[in-house]
Formats: C-alpha cells, sequence, structure tokens
C-alpha cells in the first residue's frame, strides 16, 4: 500500500484551455468554475470534437490529471500527453496512442456472479455509471514537468451524441514519507432529508451521496510536517479544492478511493516527538 496522494494547488484554474469543438453555451472555460454543474460539453461524440489542450502558462510538475463529473460511457477511452511546447512534438509523457480506459477495472472474478455482464470485464456496469460524480482520473508514473498538456477521449457511440465534464483538475502532489495510522475511515454521507407522515409513510428529498475520508499521519518528519501539510492547510483553508488519491498503488479500487474535495477542518499540528509531528485530515467530495 502507497502512501496517500494529496494534490494542491488545481493549475487548471489560472489555465488556458483551447482546442476541440465545443458549444458556445457550454464552453471549456466551464471547466475551471467550480460549480460542477457547470459543465463543458463537445458539440459532437467525434474525437475532433472531444480533445482539448492545456497551456499551464509555465512548466509544471503534474502528478494528478482528473476531469470530474463526466457523462463519458464505459467503453471509452482517451490519450493524455504532456509537452513541453505547444506543438506536442516535446513530449515528456504520453499515456499510449492505443488508448487508455476510462473506466478501469474495480471488480476482481471472485467478486462477480458467473451470470453477470460485467463477469469478463471486471468494469462497472452502465447502470452503475448512472447518478453519480465520476472522474476520469490518470495518476502519473512520477511527478512530471510540462507546460502543455493534451487530452483526447475516444467516445464516438455516446449515446447523448456529446461529451460533458464539469471540472478539470491538473496538480503535484504531496504524499508523505509516512502512512497512514491504523484506524482511517472512508464514509458515506447522504443528506437525504426524510419527512414521516401522520399515517406512517416516509417521504424522501433525494440529495447526493458523498464520500468523506478520516485519516491520521503520524511522526511525520519536521520538514514535511511544516512545509507541506501545514501549507497545503494554510493554502486550502477549508474552501479551496484539493484531490485525493488513497493509495495510488491500488488500481482497482482507486475510482472508488480517489475524489476531489475540500479540508473539511484545519488540524493542529501536533508536536509528539523532538523532530516528527502528527496531524489528521478529515477531506469531504465536493459534488455540486
Amino acid at each position: 500500500m502507497a502512501n496517500p496522494i494529496l494534490a494542491f494547488p488545481n493549475r487548471a484554474d489560472a489555465a488556458t484551455i483551447t482546442g476541440g469543438g465545443w458549444r458556445a453555451e457550454l464552453p471549456l472555460a466551464n471547466l475551471q468554475d467550480r460549480r460542477l454543474s457547470h459543465v463543458a460539453r463537445s458539440s459532437s461524440a467525434s474525437v475532433n470534437d472531444t480533445k482539448f489542450d492545456v497551456d499551464l502558462g509555465a512548466p509544471r510538475g503534474i502528478r494528478i490529471f482528473a476531469l470530474i463529473g463526466i457523462n463519458i460511457t464505459d467503453v471509452a477511452t482517451y490519450r493524455l500527453r504532456g509537452s513541453r511546447n505547444a506543438g506536442f512534438t516535446d513530449v515528456v509523457f504520453d499515456s499510449g496512442a492505443a488508448g487508455t480506459n476510462v473506466w478501469p477495472v474495480v471488480y476482481s472474478s471472485d467478486s462477480l456472479d458467473w451470470e453477470d455482464d460485467n463477469w469478463w470485464t471486471g468494469r462497472y456496469a452502465a447502470e452503475e455509471i448512472a447518478g453519480y460524480t465520476w472522474t476520469l482520473l490518470h495518476v502519473l508514473p512520477v511527478t512530471t514537468v510540462a507546460r502543455y498538456w493534451r487530452l483526447e477521449v475516444f467516445d464516438p457511440t455516446n449515446a447523448a451524441g456529446y461529451v460533458q465534464a464539469g471540472r478539470l483538475f491538473l496538480a503535484g502532489q504531496w504524499q508523505p514519507d509516512r502512512g497512514m495510522a491504523f484506524g482511517a475511515q472512508l464514509a458515506l454521507e447522504d443528506r437525504t432529508q426524510i419527512e414521516q407522515a401522520e399515517g406512517g409513510a416516509e417521504y424522501f428529498d433525494v440529495r447526493p451521496i458523498s464520500r468523506i475520508f478520516r485519516f491520521r499521519l503520524q511522526a511525520l518528519r519536521r520538514d514535511d510536517a511544516h512545509s507541506r501539510a501545514f501549507e497545503i492547510m494554510r493554502q486550502a483553508g477549508t474552501h479551496r479544492d484539493v484531490f485525493l488519491v488513497i493509495d495510488p498503488d491500488d488500481t482497482t479500487q482507486r475510482i472508488r478511493r480517489s475524489f476531489l474535495g475540500r479540508l473539511r477542518e484545519l488540524s493542529p499540528l501536533e508536536y509528539e516527538l523532538p523532530q516528527h509531528d502528527s496531524l489528521g485530515f478529515e477531506v469531504k467530495e465536493v459534488i455540486g
């Protein structure tokens, strides 16, 4: 198990995003709007339209590339590239021309029944994708320095006739030098409101479910605790976006254990040892 990644700040917010074919009323600029409901939508499902370039304005170290709130189907693939120049002739990262599955394997064969449609693939069935804030997530093998990034989405049979997304997140990482203490918690928070009539019938005002992750880091090197953890808390506060990857090595559960979120509270650094500190984090998923 690898140590968790907390990615911040989001370099996409100050970037220039161009390319492809996107509807004038739902432009690529919406990917820089924190409201996931303000989507960017392509003009068609053709790959000529469902792609875009990101100019970060300067070379930046990137480990996390995430496109959040997608309608991309279970058969779609993508290609991600990073380059030192806008023409993509000096490529420093390429996920592969053959394309990477947007939806990775999330079930082992022994966790599904033989009769299940997705027994052979181990991926989510189409009906399981519906109604959730899903993410096209690429965790780069190492932090890669590049100014320009290009994403191409291959989903030509999308029944909607377009590809859309609500948020773009590109960032480096803080991966602490110590792993999580035992007792970390991944929870679901359901804000659905329930009213009960006098006769006993219950009525539900259904709200989206968000993920919450609580974890504690112990005996961090003091320099790591102050220059990284403390600075992320100071700059992000409880209002700015962060991206959490609980275990970057766990490819099967990664999509369930990674999400766009915010720090729910700013925990104090605890000076437990002469040169080592501890602190806790609670990250709440951003869903709206």
